[in-house]
């Protein structure tokens, strides 16, 4: 609680409105929740479920069907980390956009 405490005081103090705030301190908690969990889910089992049914269906597609979905799946492997940071990176850009938008 201190944490969420420190954090919403802290959009508060910078502009956010209540919404945004609550908002935002919602979306952060989901990303961090989210990553927490495929880093869990990946140490169990080497793959996230989402990945692993995506190229169950995919080998059940012809060879030429879903080429982009093919492509990214393929380089999954040779992905660093960074997906936590990615998304969080994301939403502080959304968030600068949306307390601009909400000044004017």
């Amino acid at each position: 609680m201190g944490l969420a405490e420190r954090v919403t005081q802290t959009m508060l103090d910078a502009g956010f409105d209540t919404v945004l705030a609550r908002r935002t301190l919602s979306a952060i908690s989901n990303i961090a929740f989210t990553a927490a969990n495929v880093a869990i889910l990946k140490e169990q089992h080497g793959i996230y479920p989402h990945e692993s049914e995506l190229g169950i269906a995919l080998s059940e597609a012809t060879g030429n069907e879903f080429p982009a979905l093919r492509q990214v799946l393929a380089s999954v492997e040779n992905e660093e980390s960074g997906g936590f940071e990615f998304e969080l990176n994301l939403a502080i850009t959304g968030l600068e956009h949306a307390l601009a938008e909400s000044a004017k």
